[in-house]
């Protein structure tokens, strides 16, 4: 069962959705590449200033109401909002719309409500510290006790693979604090899978937080 995404998994039971417009069955596929190509105008763009996605965005929200679209994107951090809202101002990024005639778009950016309870926030945090070489001792004692303390929180595990500073050999290592029911489809459970590139070779983690 831990093989399977916990969040396709719960799909039917807890809503996970990003997209959201109503559609006949004739026109579900066109719908369904048109909400994909806004997506991707929006991680092209970033790809063509060199900006990693990944430490970028956490999702974006798509809604679809006749003729208009609303799009929320969903920043991980201060920093990167200060970047992210010059693209309303951007012509060059506003030209890429041109090609969806006789709709109108609503582009609003937000930063994460609580950053504590994303597994993206979170795998993002360990990876930086650990290519700093920080060992997974003190990594553990500073950030995964201080987010298990909080009260939404019932349980967490974390699951590195791949070489760290203090290792020749790739290794898997799992921190696991408090409950984690994933074989319970009603239970709210986040899951993430993060990758970084280190010159020690690929790191991976996975986090699974229980709410």
């Amino acid at each position: 069962m831990t093989k399977i995404n916990p969040l396709s998994f719960r799909l039917n039971i807890i809503p996970n959705y990003h997209y959201f417009w109503f559609s006949n069955k004739k026109f579900y596929s066109i719908n369904l590449c048109e909400t994909n190509k806004i997506k991707y105008c929006f991680i092209n763009y970033f790809k063509n200033k060199k900006i990693n996605v990944n430490n970028v965005i956490s999702h974006i929200i798509i809604k679809k109401q006749n003729n208009l679209i609303q799009i929320k994107i969903i920043i991980l951090d201060f920093l990167n909002f200060k970047l992210i809202k010059k693209f309303n101002k951007d012509s060059n990024f506003r030209t890429k719309f041109i090609n969806f005639k006789g709709l109108k778009f609503n582009i609003k950016v937000q930063r994460i409500k609580e950053p504590y309870l994303n597994p993206k926030v979170i795998a993002k945090y360990i990876l930086f510290q650990l290519t700093k070489g920080i060992t997974l001792n003190k990594i553990k004692e500073k950030v995964l006790y201080k987010i298990y303390n909080e009260k939404k929180i019932k349980g967490i595990k974390v699951k590195i693979s791949g070489r760290t500073s203090s290792k020749v050999i790739g290794h898997k290592t799992w921190i696991k604090e408090g409950l984690l029911p994933l074989q319970t489809i009603k239970e709210k459970i986040k899951f993430c899978s993060y990758s970084v590139k280190t010159n020690n070779g690929l790191l991976g983690i996975k986090i699974w937080i229980y709410i």
